[in-house]
């Protein structure tokens, strides 16, 4: 599988269990997410990406140590929180349009991401 595939897939997976449960995520909004349930869904996602940064070590920057485990998880965190937050903005939309999502996620998700891949995911969404 190539890996911009698997981004996109988890992705799609992330924004579908969203729209799915979309009352009770736009309930526990504050008006960002409430503390626990942000916390949770960040976690989730930080240590989904650390484990694939473990696995494909080619896909960090090339300044970044793979053995560096704080870059590594930092690198994850930063993406996490970002993701976590375009989810915020995404449950403003109706009707949720999981396709759109997934399109804008990915056009603003750091280009190392698909480094391995040489996909492209920028332009209009």
């Amino acid at each position: 599988m190539r890996l911009a595939q698997g981004f996109r897939g988890a992705e799609r997976a992330l924004l579908a269990h969203v729209a799915e449960y979309a009352a009770t995520y736009r309930n526990a909004m504050e008006p960002q997410l409430a503390a626990p349930l942000r916390a949770n869904l960040e976690g989730l996602i930080r240590e989904s990406l650390v484990r694939h940064l473990q696995r494909y070590p080619e896909t960090l920057p090339p300044v970044v140590d793979p053995s560096d485990r704080t870059a590594v998880e930092l690198i994850a965190a930063f993406s996490a929180a970002g993701t976590v937050g375009a989810v915020e903005v995404w449950l403003g939309e109706e009707p949720l349009d999981v396709d759109r999502g997934v399109e804008l996620v990915l056009a603003a998700s750091p280009r190392f991401w698909f480094s391995v891949t040489g996909e492209d995911t920028g332009g209009p969404v």
